[in-house]
């Protein structure tokens, strides 16, 4: 009994001695080195920016005696990590015959830095287990973000997929379901509003705004999927938090007007319409970020010419409202709609942004519509800003993405929570 005491004294004070060693900071410990760190305008110089618990802890101006891990990032760019604001985790860019599990899907996102993602449908039953998993490895995969289903109307999109989701034909059922789907543990809320497009088979404007006045009781946001300019009007007027498209048709100057008014947000997914409107040439197809963190068999289907168009008589003015809502200096975030038809897991994010240089954003401003415009939705995110306190999920270039935006693709590291992302096996 003497001996089993002692024996468990000695396991006491190794274990308080571990805790004391990791509150001093010596444990558990990386710091970057020498580099500059993008603030949301310009790239400072930093001698050291200090991670510990998974955060960062500070940014330095001189070199210190604090203990850890250093890594030098002379030369290089730090970013935070990028965040795509519209993904749906469960798709197969090249269909069916192409598809990955979804954990593979998030591997593909993280390794090509994206440290966070909005998963706007995915089946109900299975979401909170893949949430589990995926916070479990953040050196794996990105934080999840997840609505689970889609509320859409009977025979409205959502329901041709195959996947369950929830139909609404009553304002009660807009109650009752909204709650029923925040009590299985959605993060945010996704409805359909297709009043114009499908009027058939839509949620009537009433009912969105039930919606949206039950998520918002319980502190939950509100994203739409809409097609014409006309449903994103009316969905900014029923108090939606983000569209989670830019409509394909004309946005007319008093829409734009009216959605500047209301303070939401938007999600352009360019990359997803222009696979459907325009295709995409020979550089998209061939990019070694592609080739390197997505699907194996993804080189062998594509030919090296690019693809075509899928549907060349829709989403013809994309482009146009995009312009249109980047001059008017609507927030714009970051989204690609990723798992549809040639939109890939992260690599289709570097894409986007690049599109939203061409539509007149500075490239300062396009980095941010995929790092800290998250706060436009998310106020209290910890994530998408390189600061004191926020999650070290870090993007380490070997290139100066202000001078070019095709220079987010030049990656040399990649934090998450601290950790170096890691890739799994094909």
């Amino acid at each position: 009994m003497r001996n089993a005491a002692k024996c468990n004294l000695l396991v006491f004070l190794f274990l308080w001695a571990l805790s004391l060693s990791c509150a001093g900071g010596t444990t558990n410990t990386t710091i970057l080195e020498d580099g500059s760190y993008f603030n949301g305008t310009s790239f400072i110089p930093f001698k050291e920016l200090v991670i510990q618990g998974g955060k960062i802890v500070s940014i330095n101006s001189k070199h210190t005696q604090t203990k850890g891990q250093r890594i030098s990032v002379a030369g290089k760019y730090v970013m935070p990590g990028l965040i795509d604001a519209h993904v749906h985790l469960g798709g197969a860019p090249l269909g069916s015959d192409h598809w990955k599990d979804a954990v593979h899907n998030a591997n593909s996102l993280l390794n090509c830095g994206v440290t966070t993602f909005v998963d706007l449908f995915y089946e109900e039953s299975k979401c909170k287990e893949l949430k589990q998993q995926l916070k479990y490895a953040p050196e794996y995969y990105p934080t999840p973000i997840m609505s689970g289903p889609i509320l859409t109307a009977p025979e409205g999109h959502g329901t041709e997929y195959g996947i369950p989701t929830r139909t609404i034909t009553t304002m009660a059922e807009a109650h009752t379901i909204t709650n029923d789907v925040i009590d299985s543990g959605a993060d945010v809320i996704k409805v359909v509003y297709e009043a114009y497009i499908r009027p058939a088979h839509t949620l009537t404007k009433d009912m969105v705004k039930e919606i949206v006045a039950v998520a918002h009781q319980r502190n939950k946001k509100v994203f739409a999927h809409v097609s014409f300019g006309k449903e994103a009007q009316e969905c900014a007027e029923s108090g939606v938090d983000v569209p989670a498209h830019l409509p394909f048709t004309s946005l007319s100057d008093e829409q734009v007007v009216i959605i500047k008014k209301s303070g939401v947000a938007l999600i352009p997914t360019i990359t997803v319409m222009q696979a459907y409107a325009e295709g995409f040439d020979s550089a998209y197809v061939n990019d070694p970020l592609l080739l390197q963190t997505n699907e194996i068999s993804y080189s062998e289907t594509f030919t090296h010419q690019g693809t075509k168009a899928l549907r060349p008589s829709f989403f013809y003015a994309f482009r146009a409202n995009l312009k249109k809502c980047v001059a008017a200096n609507i927030p714009i975030v970051a989204g690609t709609d990723a798992g549809n038809a040639n939109t890939f897991y992260g690599y289709s994010l570097h894409h986007e942004i690049a599109q939203y240089v061409k539509a007149g954003m500075s490239n300062a401003e396009a980095l941010r519509s995929a790092t800290e415009n998250i706060r436009f939705i998310f106020p209290n995110i910890k994530t998408g800003k390189i600061q004191q306190g926020y999650d070290a999920d870090l993007l380490v270039l070997n290139a100066n993405p202000l001078e070019k935006i095709s220079n987010t693709k030049s990656i040399a590291m990649i934090f998450h929570k601290g950790q170096p992302v890691k890739k799994l096996a094909n």
